[in-house]
């Protein structure tokens, strides 16, 4: 799930959205059937293309707490947009190379509208 904020109780991503421009925080938390066990995992980000896909970031491992059912962490958008650029992509989380993703979810990084 991807939103604007995590809740602070539950760790949870809160006021869902998919689309993320600059200066908007970028939350996303994905709620396993059971606690991790492993206090690390793989992040990987594709960027989603009318011809097919190219990577953004290729599988990094990422701290986790291993007792948790909720994975989550929060960035700025602007962050984001500054290393891979406006686009529609795919984020995958993964517990062993090679596998299916535990999760994934698709999110759009847009251009910040004009002013005036």
């Amino acid at each position: 799930m991807f939103g604007a904020a995590l809740d602070e109780v539950s760790g949870v991503a809160v006021s869902p959205t998919t689309i993320f421009r600059a200066g908007d925080p970028f939350a996303y938390s994905a709620r396993l059937p059971a606690a991790a066990g492993t206090s690390s995992m793989l992040l990987e980000v594709v960027r989603l293309e009318a011809d097919g896909q190219t990577t953004a970031q290729a599988p990094r491992e990422v701290g986790i707490d291993a007792t948790s059912r909720v994975i989550a962490f929060s960035v700025f958008a602007s962050d984001l947009l500054a290393a891979w650029g406006p686009g529609n992509y795919e984020m995958r989380m993964y517990f062993e190379p090679g596998t299916d993703p535990a999760a994934l979810g698709r999110f759009t990084l847009a251009e910040a509208p004009a002013s005036g």
